[in-house]
């Protein structure tokens, strides 16, 4: 694992690259690697891990009917505190 890259970063400025061993170390962390577009997790599955993408990306999708449901909301409902239920008249299907 590459901690002087690691103490480069956002979430452990002004660590150094010991110290960022040191909590890798609490985190119980191990580097994981993935072909591109090999499936990481899976919706609802339990997560007990910090996941961290140090070189290329990730692409995080939800294909169902609520997110269908959400985007047929007027923009303005997005955003507001309480969700506005989607009437059978605005779906999408």
């Amino acid at each position: 694992m590459d901690y002087q890259f690691l103490s480069r970063t956002a979430l452990f400025q002004g660590s150094e690259p010991e110290q960022v061993k040191e909590m890798m170390k609490c985190f119980y962390a191990r580097e994981r690697h993935y072909r591109k577009g090999e499936i990481v997790l899976y919706m609802g599955d339990l997560v007990k891990d910090l996941g961290l993408v140090l070189s290329g990306g990730v692409t995080i999708e939800r294909d169902d009917l609520e997110t269908a449901a959400f985007s047929a909301m007027p923009v303005r409902d997005r955003f507001s505190r309480k969700p506005t239920p989607v009437s059978p008249e605005n779906r999408l299907w």
